[in-house]
């Protein structure tokens, strides 16, 4: 390599994650991320885990979002998992800012979870139908989702050479 040129990495990644909230409202990602993430205060397995993280945008002019968060603990293998409130192996959050102002977080209370991670194309898929809550004010309020979804991110190294300096000339 010269040095005229540097080395960057780049993340591509592809996805889908579609289904319900409360079996009528529907869900659909416009972005799906998939990343790897520590996790150093939560006990084992789930210290690492691959997070999916799935954000429905709602048109113009008010650009309001929903999203549905997956961990799923590096180390588990492929099955079905049960939701629990306790439950660290996989992670449900559901966060609703439906009002821009205030953050509407809701957590995993049950449920269950089929996952799958393929290392060989870093992909992860799945199911989860799950009962997620918001005790925000002391008052429960809880959601069902039912959602499928496929995550891949395929590293990528790509050359980007520096551009030239500006000439300052004379006339």
């Amino acid at each position: 390599m010269n040095a005229f040129a540097r080395t960057s990495m780049h993340q591509e990644v592809q996805g889908m994650c579609q289904g319900t909230i409360n079996g009528t409202e529907t869900f659909n990602a416009s972005l799906v991320e998939l990343s790897e993430v520590d996790f150093p205060n939560h006990p084992p397995p789930h210290k690492k885990a691959h997070v999916m993280l799935a954000t429905q945008m709602a048109p113009g002019p008010d650009y309001t979002t929903k999203e549905v968060r997956v961990s799923f603990s590096m180390d588990m293998d492929d099955d079905e998992y049960g939701l629990g409130e306790d439950s660290y192996p996989v992670g449900v959050l559901f966060v609703d800012r439906s009002d821009p102002a205030v953050a509407v977080v809701y957590k995993q209370v049950k449920g269950i979870a089929r996952l799958a991670y393929d290392a060989s194309s870093a992909t992860l898929s799945g199911t989860i139908c799950a009962d997620v809550e918001n005790n925000d004010e002391n008052t429960p309020s809880t959601l069902t989702l039912k959602m499928d979804f496929i995550a891949s991110a395929r590293s990528r190294t790509r050359r980007n050479p520096r551009r030239p300096s500006a000439r300052v000339g004379t006339c």
